[in-house]
């Protein structure tokens, strides 16, 4: 960090003077203790359970302590107990600073409050009890794995086998389309019904449920005035905070379904079996979707009770049922297909892992380097805001495309994990890619064919509509036209002008046709002690405005459409007291 703000490229004079302090202090007061802490419960959890998967599950209820504590930030009474709560220190930085202006932000250092200073003790002891009790069971001795091994077979029994009485029994296999049909229902069954006996499923879904119970409390509640918990809040709320969960919960478990076999050492047994290949990879693929459309239902059973126990009964089933399952559900069976996808064609476990961390974090920062398409952003485009006037229109149509388009390339997806599925010993990725092509049937390369031409003729749909039709602009043009905007017309900044002192209106809204008809009339008045000819009119450039009039004569003498800034004369100027009138219509 210190290089990086070193460089050549970078405005010195906005980084400001160099201070080894500034780099050395959050270290010290943050990230060493931050370290410490974490390093020693993950380590002493890898020494008590010798897994790797606990200390997954650590670092889950981790993120579920920092998110309990920002929900705890709401309530100034309840501060104190955030601040205290959250193993990182940030909730308690941050009540610190929260007062502070930006320019006491960019040059103060961070206080070390009597908050801050508890949090650092309490959780660099919580760090030192977990580093005693991984010290006090860490095995220091080194094993001799061989003599060990020779030791035990020695020690083994010989085993009699007995002899098969009555002698064979004959039997005639069956594979019809019923049989397939019977492997492939009872394999989804027992698929699901491992996921919920899994410990570690049920410690993630434990703790989203866990989370779940301590944010209820921000339902029936906005900016401290208690309202009605309404179906629309309740999902806002609940939908939201389990989002983060189910996305812990999918990639976690793509690898749990797809290595579960050979972790086992069970996967060439399984792989013997007289069963088509594509039984066990679509089972399992279907099944790990299901898994959250069963925790999307149990979120809706958990809404509806809430609001019962608030006392409003005024549920919105149909509203549960298309926030849930229409639109939730289908983004998460779209990256259960992703990270399915990777486990199988990476054929490594915790490599698939941190792939799908590299596509989250994709998805955070790809804006900041001008990639921010919807195009190439999977899964995206399909959000579509809800409002009790008009429910989810005008967007339905418009999410309805994108659900098609990255639903044809998850199609193309789960056809390349049935070509890369792993059955039997498999070698290095030539011979895998190999056994692919033996395994692309003509009906297969059709079925390709065909979705991949609807993906990319629904992506040329959508591209037409929001790059030809409608102008499309980068996230990062944005930023340069306010930088462009304020360069410009930050000269005219303190220019005395008019005022409103009174406005009167009617806007008509028709929602159904995403349309709005208005006008008005604004009361305005020079309260100024300074002559004014000239009045500078700053207006959204996309209002369709039909009507702009003024009551007094004038002349427009610069017109700046790409900003909406005009610049109207007036003749005769308007005297301090003077009262005019702006009539506007669209």
């Amino acid at each position: 960090m210190l290089f990086a703000f070193l460089m050549p490229y970078l405005d010195q004079d906005a980084i400001g003077t160099f201070s080894l302090y500034a780099y050395l202090h959050p270290f010290i007061v943050l990230i060493i203790p931050n370290i410490f802490m974490v390093g020693a419960l993950l380590f002493t959890l890898a020494v008590l359970t010798r897994r790797m998967l606990p200390t997954y599950m650590a670092s889950v209820i981790l993120l579920f302590g920092y998110l309990t504590s920002g929900n705890l930030t709401s309530d100034i009474e309840t501060r104190w107990i955030a601040s205290l709560i959250d193993p990182f220190g940030i909730e308690a930085v941050s009540d610190a600073v929260r007062y502070w202006t930006p320019v006491e932000q960019n040059s103060n250092f961070i206080p070390v409050t009597k908050w801050l200073l508890l949090n650092r003790l309490i959780w660099l002891g919580v760090g030192g009890v977990f580093m005693g009790i991984g010290l006090w069971k860490f095995d220091f001795k080194h094993t001799e794995l061989g003599s060990s091994k020779k030791k035990k077979e020695d020690n083994v029994d010989a085993v009699d086998e007995p002899s098969i009485a009555g002698g064979f029994i004959h039997s005639t296999p069956v594979f019809s389309s019923v049989t397939l049909w019977q492997q492939f229902r009872t394999q989804i069954l027992i698929e699901i019904k491992r996921a919920f006996r899994d410990p570690y499923f049920i410690a993630i879904a434990g703790t989203a449920a866990g989370f779940l119970l301590m944010n209820q409390q921000a339902i029936g509640k906005m900016y401290g005035v208690n309202t009605l918990p309404v179906t629309n809040m309740v999902l806002t709320v609940l939908s939201g905070s389990f989002a983060l969960f189910m996305l812990i919960l999918i990639t976690f478990y793509a690898g749990q379904i797809v290595w579960r076999e050979r972790e086992l050492k069970a996967d060439q047994i399984m792989d013997s079996l007289p069963i088509p290949n594509w039984i066990p990879m679509v089972s399992k693929l279907i099944a790990l979707i299901l898994i959250p459309g069963i925790m999307l239902a149990v979120l809706l059973i958990i809404g509806l009770s809430i609001q019962t126990w608030r006392g409003f009964y005024d549920y919105e089933i149909h509203l549960y049922l298309k926030q849930l399952f229409l639109l939730d559900w289908t983004d998460y069976a779209l990256l259960c297909v992703l990270a399915f996808a990777i486990q199988t064609i990476v054929n490594h476990k915790y490599l698939g892992h941190f792939i799908m961390i590299l596509y989250f974090l994709f998805g955070m920062f790809s804006g900041q380097f001008g990639l921010d398409h919807t195009l190439y952003h999977f899964g995206s485009g399909s959000s579509a805001p809800y409002s009790d006037m008009n429910g989810f229109e005008p967007y339905i149509w418009r999410l309805s495309w994108y659900k098609l388009y990255w639903g044809a390339f998850a199609v193309l997806m789960a056809f390349a994990s049935n070509l890369f599925w792993n059955r039997g010993l498999t070698g290095d990725f030539k011979s895998r890619w190999e056994t692919a092509k033996y395994r692309l049937t003509p009906k297969m390369k059709n079925g390709i064919i065909t979705f991949g031409l609807v993906f990319i003729g629904l992506g040329s749909f959508i591209f037409y509509n929001t790059n030809i039709l409608n102008e499309y602009h980068r996230s990062n043009y944005w930023e340069k036209r306010s930088a462009d905007y304020e360069k410009t017309y930050k000269k005219f900044k303190g220019v005395p002008q008019p005022k409103i002192t009174g406005v009167s209106g009617e806007v008509h809204l028709f929602p159904k046709e995403a349309r709005v008809e208005f006008s008005g009339v604004y009361q305005m008045k020079n309260k100024s002690d300074s002559v004014i000819d000239t009045i500078h009119s700053n207006f959204n450039r996309h209002t369709p405005y039909s009507n702009y009039t003024w009551s007094r004569p004038n002349e427009v003498v610069f017109t700046d459409s790409a900003y909406g800034w005009d610049m109207f004369v007036f003749d005769p100027p308007i005297h301090p007291g003077d009262e005019f009138l702006l009539e506007f219509s669209g």
